[in-house]
């Protein structure tokens, strides 16, 4: 949980978003919008950066 006037900083080898089953490719260094839902406070559009996946980088998801 993110407490009130909290902050999360989404980066590679920390917090970061995942998206699965995409109707198209995304393109590294691309920008979308996109829409996060919160729970008790609405919901908030930011501008998002594609980043490259790092090879060296191991999930476990």
């Amino acid at each position: 949980m993110i407490p009130a006037d909290g902050e999360v900083y989404l980066k590679p080898g920390g917090y970061h978003l995942m998206f699965m089953k995409l109707k198209q490719q995304m393109i590294p260094m691309d920008v979308h919008q996109v829409t996060l839902t919160f729970k008790n406070s609405g919901s908030i559009t930011i501008p998002m950066t594609v980043h490259k996946m790092s090879h060296g980088m191991k999930h476990s998801h």
